[in-house]
């Protein structure tokens, strides 16, 4: 059976004064399930508690609040709706929690100072105590209706599969990082000559690059023709290597300098003496399976969960008539239930 029902404005709305300003509560009926109705101030409360529970330092701070609000009253709202549906669907099966379970919970969530934390958040004991009570029912339900089943739809077998599609899909990686030093001059003997000199001079001295060229230049007393220059750090991986520079960098250790080599530049195609300084070499590989296991598995067990509960709302809307989109419609699309004022 649809619910086909007039949203009931209220006319005034509910101011919290502070310091800060006032959170303006554009109260009225945002949805009916199974004979209750929920409102504003029922999503309000939610969130508060919420709030309280997992960020309480920002309990204090009404413009943290209303951005809060504004951004998860409607996802709240649907909470709210699946679990009136839940509970509905948890009454026909006769589960039920204790009053001692209530209590317990009560205690661990507000402290020992239960009224004393109630008041700040703005709720009664009743209240609270209702919330708990629906909120323990529904906790079993979802075990029993789409968690248990989640967890018997991922075996070992299905972990070890979404294993190896991830190894597929992140191959080994290597990376290197080094620099380039190269030396041009207008006799490729000249050059050759001078990369070696430089080489000797690179394997003597510890100092910068820059200053050790700048050194050479001067000591040498080189050509105005004849040039060596300093690349910046390249940071490449195996895949965009040439074979002749990886070759290069695979014959020499992190921190040493490559024996100079001749090559063709592929800029001008001029020939110039390149000295390879290697400074890194990383080559990760993909985590062992141990490593990973764990969290593959609660990957796959939060897809299943996601499945299985679309599957478990979409049923109960079914089973007790609920159409969601009528209240849609009956809310205005730039409706902001909170303001700060």
């Amino acid at each position: 059976m649809k619910f086909l029902l007039c949203f009931v404005l209220i006319a005034t709305s509910i101011l919290h004064a502070d310091q800060e300003g006032e959170v303006v509560v554009h109260n009225r009926i945002l949805s009916k399930v199974m004979g209750k109705t929920i409102s504003v101030l029922d999503v309000m409360k939610k969130m508060d508690l919420y709030l309280d529970r997992y960020y309480p330092q920002y309990a204090a701070s009404k413009e943290a609040k209303i951005q809060f609000y504004n951004t998860q009253w409607r996802s709240t709202l649907e909470q709210l709706i699946d679990n009136e549906l839940i509970l509905a669907d948890a009454a026909e099966k006769e589960i039920k929690t204790t009053d001692g379970d209530v209590r317990e919970e009560i205690q661990t969530r507000f402290g020992p100072n239960v009224m004393g934390t109630l008041d700040k958040i703005g709720i009664t004991y009743e209240e609270a105590r209702s919330m708990i009570h629906d909120e323990l029912i529904v906790q079993k339900m979802t075990w029993f209706k789409i968690h248990s089943k989640a967890l018997a739809n991922v075996n070992s077998k299905d972990v070890k599969k979404a294993y190896t599609e991830f190894c597929s899909h992140n191959p080994p990686k290597e990376t290197w990082t080094y620099q380039v030093i190269s030396i041009r001059a207008p006799q490729n003997f000249d050059a050759e000559e001078i990369g070696k000199k430089f080489y000797d001079c690179l394997l003597s001295e510890k100092r910068e690059l820059s200053e050790i060229a700048a050194n050479f230049k001067a000591t040498e007393n080189l050509d105005p023709a004849i040039s060596i220059s300093i690349s910046q750090d390249y940071i490449t991986e195996n895949k965009d290597l040439s074979s002749s520079h990886q070759s290069i960098l695979t014959s020499i250790q992190n921190g040493n300098f490559s024996f100079p080599v001749l090559q063709q530049s592929r800029a001008d195609n001029t020939n110039v003496v390149r000295i390879f300084h290697r400074k890194n070499h990383n080559a990760a590989t993909a985590p062992l399976f141990q490593r990973v296991a764990n969290t593959i598995k609660d990957e796959l067990l939060q897809v299943e969960v996601n499945k299985e509960s679309s599957r478990y709302m979409k049923k109960l809307r079914l089973r007790y008539g609920y159409d969601q989109q009528f209240w849609n419609d009956h809310i205005p699309p730039n409706f902001q239930p909170f303001s700060l004022n």
